[in-house]
């Protein structure tokens, strides 16, 4: 497995791990929070409105600890705060690099013949409803 994909999904998991506390946090106070709900993470708090949009909802005491832990409060040093490194690489992950996924699924079908009906499509309708390998179908029935 290639590190550098373990990596990013690691990046993106946990950025995202972030985001599902910030929606609970906000559910907290709300039956259903605002739609920008999310974990701020600033490089500066110049414009109070950009942190509070996003923390609205939320319990006074989580939002202190949001503010708390924003990797403005090291000036300088902000690169130096793991809050922010992990924005960037995020960002980086998904901006400035190509997004590949992939899914595997294993199934204990047995091949069928050519005139065989497909026991996944043949009771569909759509998109799915070939019966044969002779009809155009996104599922190979017959293969």
């Amino acid at each position: 497995m290639d590190l550098a994909f373990v990596l990013g999904n690691v990046i993106s998991k946990t950025r995202s791990a972030l985001a599902r506390l910030a929606w609970g946090l906000s559910r907290k106070t709300r039956f259903v929070p605002p739609r920008k709900v999310m974990f701020p993470i600033f490089e500066r708090l110049t414009d109070v409105g950009s942190f509070n949009r996003p923390v609205d909802g939320m319990p006074t005491a989580a939002i202190d600890e949001i503010r708390r832990l924003q990797p403005a409060r090291l000036g300088t040093d902000v690169k130096l705060d793991p809050l922010w490194q992990l924005n960037e690489l995020s960002n980086i992950a998904k901006h400035r690099t190509l997004a590949i996924s992939g899914t595997e699924l294993e199934t204990d079908l047995q091949p069928l013949g050519p005139s065989a009906r497909c026991p996944i499509a043949s009771n569909t309708r759509g998109p799915f409803a070939c019966k044969t390998t002779s009809e155009s179908c996104p599922i190979r029935c017959g293969s």
